[in-house]
């Protein structure tokens, strides 16, 4: 969590440096809860004072927030908890939030090291950066059901061992999980799963549609993810991944100090982040797409056992740096599509590769392959030949979603799709992937 305590204390010194730093004092007290108005009828809770740290434990014991209260003779709706609300409060053992509140602020319950059971109701929709960081006795967590955004560090060093995520979610931030070091599984209600989450898992995809809560040791990654976002598995005991064809990009650190032994990295791919496999040991073999065309600085540097790396690719990969690799991988094997040797030799950094060889992989963009199965396209039609008899055909979106399914009858079948674009075509066990112009 160093990283957003920094972002954080950079944001505030800043704020104060150039004099627009709001004024946190609270606006008035009811039965023992401080409150600051947000609006002509609407207040947030907050804390006791002018800043988060006047006072240590202004909420103790067992606190029920009201929906609504009373002021002056006006009724005001409970509509959030605001930043710092109950910040170190470390004797606050239990809260009951109504559903009245829409939003949980940063650090709202931050270091509330008594607090045992959380229940976010259904009115609630996001939970702020590191709202509940630090509440090691935190054993049990249920969320809403209309939670749509879990902040960056919302739940870290905590002591639950299981949670689940509603389908409504559709952000989670970096590290919103990492040393939860009780943490045993994370359900995602829309995938129907359990993920075994242990170790220092900060297991986050954000997708366009959906988010997967990944956990550790063996991995599936669902085909609506297209981006693997920054330290997303940094520091996982994940032993073996599969990446669907739908990623497009992996970033900065996400598979950083992992137990990987070989990864392939799918066509669909075009960028890989600085670090992404960095300090990967026992990585000793990659498979990089044909669509990759960047990796970033020290994306296998630390990989001190890679010794085959397969890139598909018939142009080289653009790389930051020279230090993309480990200075022992050049001693390895790289493999190169046919008549792409001397690109490779010619391109830095892949020409330090002692041995490079050239191998006729199985896919390719042109969609031919070694057994004479071809796929090509006309128009909005694919057209597939030389298939086995009755041989299946499925059609796939760019982003992994089954377009048509079609079973040979005599060797060849045409094909038409709804929609120009790229599409991933699998038959006989091979897939290839073409373009509808």
């Amino acid at each position: 969590m160093k990283r957003l305590k920094f972002h954080r204390a950079f944001v505030a010194i800043a704020m104060m440096l150039i004099g627009w730093l709001p004024s946190l004092a609270h606006d008035f007290e009811v039965d023992g809860i401080f409150y600051n108005k947000t609006s002509d009828n609407t207040v947030a809770v907050t804390f006791k004072g002018s800043y988060g740290n006047d006072y240590k434990d202004e909420y103790v014991g067992n606190v029920v927030i009201p929906s609504s209260v009373n002021y002056n003779g006006t009724t005001y709706s409970v509509t959030s908890i605001g930043e710092y609300a109950f910040e170190y409060c470390e004797s606050l053992t239990s809260i009951v939030i109504p559903n009245s509140v829409t939003s949980i602020g940063n650090d709202a319950f931050h270091c509330c090291s008594s607090l045992t059971s959380i229940e976010i109701p259904n009115s609630v929709i996001s939970i702020g950066e590191c709202a509940f960081e630090g509440c090691e006795s935190l054993k049990y967590v249920e969320l809403g059901q209309t939670v749509e955004y879990i902040g960056s560090g919302a739940f870290c060093e905590c002591g639950y061992t299981s949670i689940t995520i509603p389908s409504s979610v559709i952000y989670i931030g970096d590290e919103a999980f990492v040393d939860c070091w009780n943490l045993i599984s994370i359900k995602v209600d829309d995938q129907n799963k359990v993920y075994d989450s242990r170790e220092n898992c900060n297991a986050i995809i954000e997708t366009a549609t959906n988010v997967l809560i990944a956990g550790c040791i063996n991995t599936k990654i669902p085909n609506t993810v297209t981006t693997i976002g920054q330290y997303a598995f940094v520091c996982c005991d994940i032993v073996s991944i599969l990446i669907p064809n739908s990623v497009e990009s992996i970033e900065e650190s996400a598979f950083e100090e992992c137990n990987l032994a070989s990864i392939s990295i799918p066509n669909s791919v075009v960028y890989i982040g600085k670090s992404a496999f960095s300090n990967c040991e026992n990585l000793y073999s990659i498979e990089i797409g044909e669509s990759v065309n960047f990796i970033g600085d020290e994306a296998f540097y630390g990989c001190d056992r890679l010794s085959k790396i397969y890139c598909k690719s018939i142009t080289p990969p653009v790389c930051q740096t020279k230090t993309v690799f480990e200075e022992t991988a050049y001693e390895g094997i790289l493999y190169v599509p046919i008549n792409c040797k001397n690109k490779y030799e010619s391109t830095d950094p892949w020409q330090n590769f002692i041995c490079i060889l050239e191998k006729e992989f199985e896919s390719s963009v042109d969609g031919i392959d070694k057994n004479n199965l071809i796929v090509s396209t006309n128009d909005s039609k694919i057209i597939v030949e030389n298939i086995l008899m009755n041989g299946i055909v499925n059609i796939y979106s760019f982003d992994g979603v089954l377009v048509k399914s079609v079973t040979a009858t005599d060797g060849n079948v045409v094909i038409e799709v709804p929609a120009k674009g790229i599409y991933v075509v699998v038959v006989d066990g091979k897939s290839f992937k073409v373009m509808v112009k």
